[in-house]
């Protein structure tokens, strides 16, 4: 959110109708980066160093993104103000977690899986001329944000399936120091090898020769 962004919320709509601070935009969106870049060093402290499994971050981080959003879109109070600043701690740590879930198992395919899921980075291209239409279209700059609140509903379908189904939990979950593990590649390797069971030492290349092998 930019610094054009905080100004047209405190000056057009329903949060102008009275005073509920003395802060200008420039200082909304430096505390806002500030919660942003915490969120991320808190994020990466928790997964690192007390070993937070990261699809239970990640359902954290959704669904509070997803009530900080839509608290900021229908409440005309401090509140909103407040929990729109907490969207950008919630929303902190979102993408670098699916980035390094999405990259488990992929083997030799690693860099093609991290460059197309850089490339799949568009919501800042989309979103706001979708937010400039809704708001357009006779409501507030402050309503707007009811995009977001829709593209955080969306955004749980991965939490939740990787927490629910037993097949994504272990694809996605660290393995535990010492731990040996035999995974069914999903994704990108499912979809090139097949159900193809592997051990995690071995490497990718091995997996393609037995397999062409078996068909033979």
């Amino acid at each position: 959110m930019s610094t054009l962004f905080f100004s047209l919320l405190l000056t057009n709509g329903k949060l102008t109708a009275h005073s509920y601070t003395s802060l200008d935009a420039l200082h909304y969106q430096a505390y806002g980066h500030t919660l942003f870049a915490g969120g991320r060093f808190l994020a990466a402290f928790l997964g690192y160093f007390l070993r937070f499994k990261p699809r239970y971050m990640l359902l954290f981080l959704v669904v509070g993104a997803f009530i900080t959003s839509a608290l900021a879109t229908f409440t005309n109070s401090t509140l909103a103000l407040a929990t729109l600043l907490l969207v950008f701690f919630f929303e902190s740590a979102i993408f670098p977690t699916i980035f390094a879930m999405s990259l488990r198992g992929l083997g030799a395919r690693t860099k093609l899986g991290s460059a197309l899921l850089t490339m799949a980075i568009s919501g800042g291209s989309v979103a706001p001329a979708i937010q400039y239409g809704v708001e357009r279209g006779g409501k507030t700059v402050q309503y707007s944000l009811v995009v977001a609140v829709a593209l955080f509903a969306f955004c749980g379908v991965l939490p939740v399936w990787v927490n629910v189904f037993p097949a994504a939990r272990t694809q996605v979950d660290p393995l535990v120091e010492g731990e040996e593990s035999t995974r069914v590649p999903l994704g990108v390797e499912k979809r090139i090898n097949g159900l193809v069971r592997r051990k995690r030492e071995s490497d990718l290349p091995t997996a393609e020769h037995v397999e062409a092998a078996d068909r033979r």
